[in-house]
């Protein structure tokens, strides 16, 4: 299975597309990346119909949304009844091709946004309902029935192989999606926006992004910095951040620790960062990595994270063992942090900003997806004509 890289050809006629997601409430990786897949085939003509259980996010012109009735008590139960929605609403629409990003067999193409669900230890849980709904869809969607996958990293890739027999033509390596507004002038903003947020100008400035504070592993950070004085840190993107304020006073770290919610500034924030911290207990790609990257900020991140290979890759950061060690965290980032040593780390960070966008993007990753749902239209007309041939009919 190799890396798919963009080849650019593009037929002329547009397909009927159908996108599901589950739900377009808040602005996640998932949720960003299906909006602008779904914006970048509309402009390249064909013809988009999001189905989703609830949309209130800003949906961009030209697409249509089909609200399913799929709702349910629990998370499992919603899942559950959406899959059941998008095979109907399949069947009764004839799309020339279905793409999903939730894990539905009935899809022709699935954007794996997230991680493999039987590769997780799930302990006691596995008697649960959640875990039975979940595995069966997920191995529904794997199974040889299912749609083309379409991995977000190497690892990620690797992860669903150990647990799932795919063939390798219905199973490719994306480039890396980057929401990049370009290349602009290196800590341009840093000043403005570290007034902003009442941080000195000379301070070492750490930042996280991070909606779920145990996932992204914010509270190893801050347990890390009560160990390290003069390290100052920018939390971004939290859901509830009342918990981890409780949790820095506890630490002693709460004058040199601001905690935000959601924002639509990140990329000025992150360019006003020293480092980007994320020992993230579970990430299926890490698109944060990218974004500092991109911003010239050099990361310290666990190997959890699928995109970690872009640090190693560029020697920009460091790139912490599993099982997570407190100590070698707290380690790297007073080696990170130390003048010399940061230094060399931006120059490499700023270093890979030009690469990256010459590997990665929405319009390669839109090269990929469009031949992919072309396939599998072609495949079903030919199907249906072997049917029709079979049965006499015109």
């Amino acid at each position: 299975m190799e890396r798919e890289e963009a080849r650019g050809a593009t037929a002329p006629a547009g397909l009927r597309i159908g996108l599901a997601i589950q739900a377009l409430d808040r602005l996640g990786g998932k949720e960003r990346d299906a909006l602008a897949i779904a914006a970048g085939l509309t402009a390249r003509g064909h013809d988009v119909t999001v189905l989703t259980r609830s949309a209130r996010l800003p949906i961009p012109a030209g697409i249509a949304i089909r609200e399913t009735a799929a709702g349910g008590w629990s998370n499992h139960d919603r899942a559950r009844r959406f899959a059941r929605a998008v095979g109907m609403a399949q069947r009764a629409e004839k799309f020339d091709a279905l793409l999903s990003f939730d894990k539905l067999k009935p899809a022709d193409a699935y954007y794996a946004a997230d991680v493999c669900f039987a590769g997780r230890v799930h302990g006691i849980n596995a008697w649960l309902p959640r875990y039975a709904t979940y595995a069966r869809l997920e191995a529904e969607c794997l199974s040889a029935a299912g749609p083309d996958m379409l991995f977000l990293c190497r690892k990620q890739a690797d992860e669903y192989r150990r647990h799932y027999s795919l063939d390798a033509k219905r199973a490719l390596v994306l480039p890396p999606m980057i929401h990049d507004p370009g290349p602009h002038e290196f800590y341009e903003r840093r000043a403005a926006v570290r007034h902003g947020f009442g941080i000195p100008t000379a301070a070492t400035l750490a930042v996280s992004v991070a909606v779920y504070s145990r996932q992204k592993g914010l509270d190893r950070t801050i347990a890390a910095l009560g160990e390290i004085p003069q390290l100052q840190l920018l939390a971004v993107g939290l859901k509830e951040p009342a918990s981890e304020e409780n949790l820095a006073a506890n630490y002693g770290i709460g004058a040199r620790a601001r905690f935000l919610g959601y924002r639509d500034d990140v990329a000025d924030i992150l360019s006003a960062a020293d480092v980007m911290l994320h020992p993230a207990r579970l990430e299926n790609t890490g698109l944060v990595i990218l974004e500092s990257l991109l911003a010239g900020v050099p990361v310290i991140a666990s190997a959890a994270c699928g995109f970690a290979e872009y640090i190693e890759r560029f020697g920009a950061g460091v790139v912490l063992s599993e099982p997570f060690d407190p100590s070698e965290y707290i380690a790297a980032i007073r080696m990170a942090t130390e003048p010399q040593t940061l230094a060399e780390l931006k120059g490499r960070a700023r270093d890979s900003a030009p690469r990256l966008r010459a590997e990665g993007g929405l319009e390669r990753i839109l090269d990929v997806v469009e031949r992919t749902l072309r396939r599998r239209a072609a495949m079903q007309q030919s199907r249906e004509a072997a049917r029709r041939q079979a049965n006499d009919e015109p």
